[in-house]
């Protein structure tokens, strides 16, 4: 096979992800590499795939090791990591966030740990982006204390701060990759946002800039000065994922221009995922690796087909337009929203960011107020280019998500599509992968307790069909609209609201554009709601004692005498998803406990965060579930109270709580399900 690395690099990325789903999965792309590489590399291609499940296994037992390790009152050695520190101690990267500056040296550490809040599918992890950096925690300077014990050296290396300039926090992240001061909603929108952020674009600008000036004096050796150069200028900045892969993909060029060989890109990009998936397996949940190595993949199978004879410099100018379009699965992907105008933006964009690039690296060597002058009079004109694009807003469009088997799949026939021998297969592949879609979601009804902070918010879907079950605290930390796009949904189709306190309702007036169609199913109406329901839904359902039908499920109201509050007057009745049960109890307390007749159930949705208010022995004993989730967050109201967890576990009923992340629960015929926590 021509690209042997390639094909094990695709395996390997399968490897890795189905690991993370089930052990036993990860036999399937290790199988499939050793049936389609030739004898002669299957060797290879074992050893590749082999190091990478050793790499994948180390990094977790790392990992659960650090979580039981007693990390306080500790002797650690404090480095720079770009605009903050990184921590090492007994083999560990800790990750500091700090505005203070402080020496490198030997620090005796005390902190709270970091709790990591907002853990829900699809969403930005900060969990995996810390582990794909190769860092296992991270503290704040606000919960830490560092005493020094002995100091070494300045940490900061020195550099130019751009002071004088209305544009510093957007030159620190283009020279120094510091995004502490850098603002990027507007870029965001106008899927420009990638020319703010040392990439392979960038690194090749600087490599062609040292090589002209080099080689200008000595054309043997600007080559080789220019790529140590680039390599000292990566360093400098902590080995960004795409400046990292920018480079090594500069020295295999060199290489193959030494030996005079012919350069194949796919080749190169195989080996090169294949190393840094062995360094560290993590490395795909990052960002910078998918869309560099994504971007290298639209250019060398779509952009240089298309365009092989076609003008150089119109092809230029094609460019950002062929890699925007390759890469929209990953961008709807991650940030669900397109521009339609993002294309004429970006080639201006990147056409006019490299003028600012070069100005701002001569400055760096030669600070002339000069350069800076040119800097900010071209960056004014991106600014204004994007600010006048962001305000077109009939041109932007908000997409949910697809399902990542989707964006992989599409990647893995652009990887392969060149070699004839994997055409049918991957047709069958696709083929399969549909059947086994189609059959999941005709079958399987899936709830979501999404880890909201401290409110309730429940999403309950089979296929296309979708009930909210309400909507969380309105929060600008975690959008319920910008969830239920991950999860694929752009519109829900009924709502259920159990009360009209904000900690349930508040999020629902977030997303009135995914709701507007919904019916609403509601107990006892709130006058001072009245026009947030109107704006929210086309349609109210008042619900009393009474049972109600949905396409893949069934709601069992339970009416009973209302106490004087809205917690006591909440929609509480039995869930029932084919034969399994979950008992829905919104914020009642114990005096409608009391009240209440009541049957086992399955699983349990415990009253009122548990608090200490509700989840009487009688009310336990009564439903006797076989699980407990708790909808929490972090709060100052003491919940979940000890008390009420001591309940359930003297009864040895298993408690998930949403304070640990997003708890799922896969629900099939003949009740069987299964929960877990996404966190």
């Amino acid at each position: 096979m021509k690209r042997t690395f390639t094909f094990t690099a695709a395996m390997g990325l399968l490897t890795i992800l189905l690991f993370k789903l089930h052990f036993i999965l990860m036999f399937i792309p290790i199988i499939l590499c050793f049936v389609y590489l030739k004898k002669s590399f299957r060797l290879l291609g074992s050893i590749l795939m082999l190091l990478i499940i050793v790499s994948l296994m180390y990094q977790d037992f790392r990992y659960d090791s650090y979580q039981i390790l007693e990390t306080k009152d500790k002797e650690v050695a404090l480095k720079a990591y770009g605009a903050d520190y990184q921590l090492e101690f007994d083999g560990y990267r800790v990750l500091l966030k700090s505005d203070m500056d402080l020496l490198a040296g030997e620090y005796r550490v005390t902190y709270d740990k970091y709790q990591f809040f907002y853990q829900n599918p699809n969403t930005f992890s900060y969990k995996k982006y810390l582990r794909s950096l190769g860092f296992v925690d991270v503290l704040e300077s606000d919960n830490c204390h560092l005493e020094l014990i002995e100091s070494h050296k300045t940490l900061k290396l020195p550099r130019r701060d751009f002071a004088s300039s209305p544009y510093q926090g957007v030159y620190k992240a283009l020279v120094y990759a510091d995004k502490s001061d850098l603002d990027q909603k507007i870029y965001h929108k106008n899927g420009t946002s990638h020319i703010l952020a040392i990439s392979g674009l960038h690194i090749g600008l600087i490599y062609g800039l040292l090589y002209g000036l080099i080689s200008f004096f000595n054309k043997t050796r600007g080559r080789w000065l220019s790529l140590i150069m680039v390599f000292l200028y990566v360093a400098m900045i902590n080995y960004p994922i795409s400046g990292l892969r920018a480079f090594i993909m500069l020295v295999l060029g060199y290489v193959a221009y030494l030996s005079d060989r012919k350069y194949d890109l796919l080749q190169s990009i195989g080996l090169l995922s294949l190393i840094m998936m062995i360094l560290n397996p993590y490395v795909i949940y990052h960002t910078g690796f998918q869309y560099s190595f994504c971007a290298v993949l639209v250019i060398e199978v779509i952009y240089k087909p298309l365009f092989k004879h076609t003008p150089k410099y119109f092809a230029l100018i094609l460019l950002p337009m062929v890699i925007q379009l390759g890469m929209l699965p990953l961008t709807i992907y991650h940030q669900n929203t397109i521009h339609l105008l993002s294309f004429v933006c970006n080639v201006f964009s990147v056409f006019l960011i490299t003028w600012v690039l070069y100005a701002l690296l001569l400055y760096v060597l030669c600070p002339l107020e000069m350069l800076l002058y040119f800097a900010d009079f071209i960056y004014g004109f991106i600014d204004k280019i994007n600010i006048f694009f962001s305000g077109m807003s009939g041109f932007q469009l908000t997409l949910p998500s697809f399902h990542m088997i989707w964006v992989i799949s599409f990647y893995m026939v652009l990887m392969l599509y060149r070699e004839k021998k994997f055409r049918r297969p991957m047709v069958y592949m696709i083929v399969c992968l549909m059947i086994c879609m189609i059959i999941y979601y005709s079958l399987v009804v899936e709830i979501y307790f999404f880890d909201i902070g401290q409110g309730d918010c429940m999403l309950v879907r089979k296929g296309f069909d979708t009930l909210l079950i309400d909507g969380g605290r309105k929060t600008e930390n975690v959008l319920i609209r910008d969830v239920l796009l991950k999860q694929g949904i752009s519109s829900v189709d009924l709502v259920m609201l159990s009360h009209s306190d904000m900690d349930h309702l508040g999020g629902l007036t977030q997303i009135p554009e995914m709701t507007y169609k919904s019916k609403l199913l509601y107990k006892r109406p709130n006058e001072e709601k009245e026009d947030f329901y109107d704006l929210l839904v086309s349609e109210k359902i008042p619900c009393r004692d009474q049972v109600f039908d949905f396409s893949f499920c069934q709601f069992e109201c339970l009416d009973y005498p209302i106490g004087d509050t809205y917690n006591n007057a909440s929609l509480i009745g039995y869930l029932t998803v084919y034969d399994t049960t979950v008992f829905l109890t919104g914020d009642i307390e114990a005096e409608v406990e009391e009240r209440l007749n009541l049957k086992p159930v399955d699983i349990l949705k415990v009253p009122h965060h548990g608090s200490t208010s509700s989840s009487t022995p009688d009310f336990i004993d009564a439903l006797s579930p076989d699980n407990a989730l708790i909808c929490v967050g972090k709060n100052n109201y003491g919940h979940p109270s000890q008390t009420v967890l001591n309940r359930y576990e003297s009864r040895n009923i298993p408690i998930y709580k949403t304070l640990d992340g997003c708890v799922k629960v896969w629900i099939l015929p003949f009740n069987i399900y299964f929960i877990k926590t996404l966190n």
